[in-house]
């Protein structure tokens, strides 16, 4: 009877324990599940997804598989993907309502990768990804285009024609107005010839009707003088009209010399910066390699709380909690040693990484030790990368340390693909990384050695045929250089970003380029000098042609008037005052009054 009641009543008791054990072993799975899901929404700001969890009380194990956290910034992306986690806690941890591991494990874990819906947990409001940072701060365009604006005012001082300078220019100039001041002369000699075929008419008007010509005769000393001066006066312009020639000719030549120092002179390159030319040619690979880091570190502190602390609120109205002295508080998650396993992608290139990450929590301040993980990867990139999250004290402080001895250089590109550029053949070199974020503060270098180096000229389809020059005049003056070494230190802030970078790599390349663009001037002078004195003795040729052309013109238009002017003075007119040939001052002289000649 005694062992009936025993079992009657331990029964019920064991049904129950049975019970509460089913409940607690998938009701725990099921809040695991759904806090993962709440809390990792609620810190990444998008859809966080998991496709199973699995809680063992017993076992003090936690299971989950399939985690996605997608990118608040890029909803079609997921920040991290992975595909088991395994977590041991401490078995009393749950009686305190804390979630404390000592070790676990992270299997298949991926960055970046795509999803087949929008991650944003507003789908209509998604996030549009920001522009990159402005490495190079306010001046980025100007450093970015240095060595291109070296090319464009390189063809610029090329560009220049023989018709373009003051010699040629005036000499065609001239060219141009000597025929306009011949034909002015010759205008003016054929008036000339006018007035005396006139005057010619006149006379012989007078001559027939001696009476009627009176007034004629009384003018025709005046009218004569008068043409003669303007005779006279057109004659002394034409014998000046060498002199003023030969004057002309020594300014083009005075233009002339002027025109080959300014040609020696605007072919004087300007000195290419070779920091500029640095950023040019290693900038999109080391902001593509900073940008994937930065995006590391964002991430870290999107998953890593602040440094603030929560007070602890009793769940119930009543109650008091209390803190013995001695007893230190815990936090209500703390990871001690997480293992992590998975892939990843830096600087295009795909690595295997393994690692440890200790002491995570989402309570820092409590916790007081910062998180730190070691990684070090195989693949593509051999590397160690060590990682300290510090948020025990006021201020969030994040450092990494990348160290790789030796890594090997794939085939690049660098500089401007459209015009001229660079290619740069496969090498082998050693990376070291020291990155500190402070607040947000960010400080650091980053150095890269290689052991040796080949650049071959690479011209664009769209490159004038001054960069095709240039590209053939660099040659081969590029294919061994020895351990070039970059440095790039890093400022600003995590939103505003600021990076400056110096290389040997820039100086080689700018003493290669700007030796080859200066023997290229010297043969651009030369050419210019020889174009413009062909030119210029072209244009001269054809001044003194017109000259002599127009002369033997002139000298006939004027000679006609002369001879005309003469015989009119030495025969009709000289006859109707006394016979004789007489000069113009004679017939002024000899004429009578106009009035005397009709007194009787």
């Amino acid at each position: 009877m005694t062992r009936f009641l025993r079992l009657g009543y331990l029964l019920p008791r064991l049904v129950l324990l049975v019970v509460l054990y089913c409940a607690l072993e998938y009701g725990t799975g099921w809040g695991l599940r759904y806090a993962v899901i709440a809390g990792g929404q609620s810190a990444a700001g998008a859809k966080v997804e998991l496709d199973g969890s699995v809680v063992s009380v017993l076992e003090a194990r936690a299971t989950l598989t399939g985690l996605r956290v997608a990118n608040a910034k890029r909803p079609m992306e997921n920040l991290v993907e992975a595909e088991k986690i395994e977590l041991d806690f401490e078995s009393d941890s749950f009686l305190r309502k804390k979630v404390i591991a000592n070790h676990g494990v992270v299997r298949g874990l991926k960055f970046n990768t795509p999803r087949e819906n929008s991650g944003a947990l507003q789908p209509k409001d998604e996030p549009i990804a920001s522009d990159a940072p402005g490495w190079f701060g306010g001046a980025g365009q100007a450093v970015g285009q240095a060595a291109d604006k070296w090319l464009d005012d390189i063809e610029l001082k090329f560009s220049g024609e023989p018709e373009d300078f003051e010699s040629v220019r005036l000499a065609r100039e001239l060219s141009q107005s000597w025929p306009q001041r011949f034909d002015r002369l010759n205008a003016d000699a054929k008036a000339l010839q006018a007035e005396v075929e006139r005057l010619r008419e006149q006379a012989k008007e007078a001559r027939s009707n001696p009476l009627r010509g009176a007034d004629f005769l009384a003018a025709a000393p005046q009218r004569a003088a008068d043409l003669r001066q303007r005779l006279a006066n057109l004659h002394a312009e034409l014998t000046s009209l060498p002199a003023e020639v030969k004057a002309d000719k020594g300014r083009i030549d005075e233009a002339r010399r002027r025109d080959e120092a300014l040609i020696r002179e605007r072919l004087q390159l300007n000195q290419l910066d070779p920091q500029s030319l640095t950023s040019q040619l290693l900038g999109e690979q080391v902001t593509g390699s900073i940008d994937s880091l930065v995006g590391w570190v964002r991430w870290t502190r999107q998953m890593v709380p602040s440094t603030k602390v929560r007070p602890v609120v009793t769940p119930r109205p009543r109650g008091v909690d209390v803190n013995f002295a001695g007893v230190r508080q815990r936090p209500d998650l703390l990871i001690r040693e997480l293992a992590v396993s998975g892939s990843a992608r830096m600087a295009g290139r795909p690595l295997e990484l393994t690692g440890t990450v200790t002491d995570f929590t989402t309570s820092p301040a409590i916790h007081g030790k910062p998180m730190r993980a070691e990684f070090s990867s195989t693949g593509g990139l051999a590397m160690e990368v060590r990682l300290t999250v510090d948020r025990a004290g006021g201020v969030a402080t994040d450092e990494l340390i990348v160290d790789c001895p030796a890594f090997d250089l794939p085939e690049g590109r660098l500089g401007n693909p459209e015009k001229l550029g660079l290619a740069m053949a496969p090498s082998t070199g050693s990376l070291s990384v020291s990155v500190r974020i402070e607040g947000e503060k960010l400080s650091g270098d980053i150095q890269l050695v290689q052991d040796r180096v080949a650049l071959a000229p690479v011209v664009g389809p769209s490159a004038s045929q001054l960069a095709r020059r240039l590209g053939d005049a660099v040659g081969g003056s590029l294919t061994n250089l020895p351990k070039p070494a970059t440095r790039v230190t890093l400022g600003g802030t995590l939103d505003d970003p600021k990076l400056a970078v110096w290389s040997t790599l820039g100086p080689a390349v700018a003493e290669s380029l700007q030796t080859a663009a200066a023997n290229l001037a010297r043969e651009e002078a030369q050419k210019r000098l020889e174009s413009t004195q062909q030119k210029l003795a072209g244009e001269l040729a054809s001044l003194d042609r017109k000259v002599s052309d127009a002369m033997q013109k002139l000298t006939a238009e004027v000679e006609a008037p002369r001879q005309e002017i003469e015989r009119l003075a030495s025969n009709w007119i000289g006859e109707q005052l006394g016979g004789g040939t007489f000069s113009f001052e004679q017939l002024g002289k000899r004429l009578p009054a106009a009035e005397s000649l009709f007194k009787k």
